[in-house]
């Protein structure tokens, strides 16, 4: 609002499931100081199984007069802005600067002209900014930034992935909330184990939704007799979504491993191709896992926390069907009102 005011225009997009408690007088006042903002996927309805039930604008995106961007996976909220609070989450972002920004920025513009005509009108004075992101310069290290949609780039950031594992010669960590990605994905964790590549995962040992919690169990024993290294952060919360292979390759952005992220929300990550910024993620993951984590060395479960996993694990399985036939569906409904596509992911 103070930005605002002093005549800086800002433009919001929240994801209305996400932000469904937004308190209605903050929004008054953000619109009496001229914010431009929108809830992404406003009212789903729930009767109709259509495009708007499965999908979310989860991507966690600000850009700066085009000149400085933080992405990464840290929502705006309480339980995740303050680290002291037993309920706080650990996870990650980075600052981006350089002409990496300019892609991000122009991105932001083209999704919110996207809302304009979905949505008739909300951003008439958008434009680029004149001059913006002009002055910067390259910096040594390589970056790409990466989206996920339902139209051109539904595979993009897992395709990243497939990638960098396939690539990797001696070490992957992969930090990651929620942890259930597809086949083909752990078939290239697996291959790569083979190989003699050191994997290590970090998920959650404390959760707040068993049923992908549970799920994620349903791996712990195929993963373990490929000698993956399973450590289960204990402190908080965990909200992360990184990797680093190699200590060359990382990857931070908003993109969980699981059905929803991989096969329905929008999200964004970046992809750094550089020692030192891989060497300095890597460092706060060891210490994560040295400090902060529980090695799972065998998985055993009773009676019915075995069915418990199995009924998770096989509801998660069929999930992206779900939402691949979801979003075909959507995808014929896009064309018919011709709405523009997403565009811009390196």
């Amino acid at each position: 609002m103070n930005a605002a005011e002093r005549g800086v225009e800002v433009h919001v997009v929240l994801d209305a499931f996400g932000s469904a408690l937004m308190p209605k007088q903050w929004l008054e006042r953000w619109e009496q100081a001229g914010i431009r903002f929108r809830f992404y996927n406003p009212s789903p309805n729930i009767f109709r199984f259509g495009s708007q039930i499965l999908q979310r604008l989860h991507r966690k995106i600000v850009v700066v007069d085009g000149r400085i961007a933080l992405i990464g996976g840290i929502n705006i909220s309480k339980d995740q802005i303050e680290t002291s609070d037993e309920g706080s989450r650990l996870d990650f972002a980075a600052a981006v600067e350089g002409p990496l920004v300019s892609v991000i920025h122009l991105q932001c513009l083209n999704f919110h002209r996207r809302l304009e005509h979905q949505w008739f009108g909300f951003y008439k004075n958008l434009r680029h900014p004149q001059g913006l992101g002009s002055g910067n310069s390259a910096g040594d290290a390589k970056a790409k930034y990466i989206l996920r949609d339902n139209f051109k780039h539904r595979r993009n950031i897992e395709k990243a992935y497939w990638t960098a594992m396939e690539n990797a010669k001696s070490e992957i960590i992969l930090a990651n909330a929620y942890f259930f990605p597809g086949t083909r994905f752990l078939r290239k964790i697996k291959q790569a184990s083979r190989r003699g590549v050191k994997i290590s995962l970090i998920l959650q040992g404390r959760s707040e939704y068993l049923l992908m919690k549970w799920a994620t169990e349903g791996l712990y024993r195929s993963l373990l007799k490929w000698n993956v290294e399973l450590y289960e952060y204990q402190p908080r919360f965990l909200h992360a979504k990184v990797a680093v292979c190699d200590e060359s390759w990382s990857t931070i952005g908003s993109c969980n491993l699981d059905p929803f992220s991989l096969y329905g929300n929008l999200e964004a990550n970046i992809v750094v191709s550089d020692s030192k910024f891989s060497a300095e993620l890597y460092t706060q993951l060891s210490k994560c896992i040295a400090e902060d984590c529980k090695r799972v060395l065998k998985y055993e479960m009773n009676f019915f926390r075995r069915i418990l996993v199995k009924v998770s694990f096989w509801l998660f399985r069929f999930l992206p069907k779900i939402l691949r036939g979801v979003h075909r569906s959507a995808s014929s409904m896009t064309i018919t009102r011709r709405q523009e596509a997403p565009v811009i992911n390196q």
